[in-house]
């Protein structure tokens, strides 16, 4: 049974995304995203993702339209490149170009055929296009300005908590704790080596 918009509008509302849908009630409908690494045309921290049927509810497409332009891109070369590297390096992900007006869209087609989609399989395409547009924006944006590709420019988002310190093997764990801990190995070392200076 083909899926419908108002499915795929009941499927973010349960996920906690707000829609805009169109007043005509058409074949799609957008959600709009805050962005921390990704920067939009306009300068603006923002992602619209839009949530598209077709074929009478049989196939969904899900994209960020506009996600870049290569129209005023001198480096359209390193461009190319950079994006079939990140199409290969992830899963479902496509990366369009429109060679028209230089549309570059972050894209993630599934049919539907005579299935369903799932809130989670829906949450799964969106959270995935913003996830990999927010990583890789950096490297494409250098890749357009200096045609140079350097994927260490990946945004990562900060950790909440610190990384836990590294921890010690168990036999040099207990002999730490036997000394009473590091600070007092330290005194033993301190000693030790106070004592080779006066012999």
């Amino acid at each position: 049974m083909p899926i419908t918009l108002s499915q795929i509008a009941s499927h973010c509302e349960s996920l906690g995304l707000k829609t805009m849908i169109p007043p005509d009630q058409g074949v799609e409908l957008g959600i709009r995203f805050g962005t921390r690494s990704y920067i939009d045309a306009e300068g603006d921290h923002s992602l619209l993702i839009i949530c598209k049927l077709d074929e009478d509810g049989r196939y969904l497409e899900v994209y960020a339209p506009q996600a870049l332009n290569s129209s005023k891109c001198k480096y359209k070369a390193a461009l190319f490149s950079c994006m079939l590297h990140i199409t290969f390096m992830t899963r479902h992900l496509q990366l369009e170009h429109d060679p028209e007006d230089g549309e570059v869209r972050f894209s993630i087609d599934l049919p539907v055929a005579d299935g369903t989609v799932t809130a989670e399989q829906l949450e799964i395409m969106i959270r995935f296009i913003v996830i990999c547009l927010e990583e890789y924006y950096p490297v494409l944006k250098h890749a357009m300005e200096t045609g140079k590709i350097d994927y260490s420019l990946r945004w990562q988002p900060a950790s909440e908590e610190p990384a836990p310190p590294p921890s010690l093997p168990p036999e040099l764990q207990a002999l730490l704790d036997q000394v009473g801990g590091l600070d007092k190995l330290e005194a033993l070392v301190e000693a030790q080596r106070k004592e080779g200076k006066k012999s």
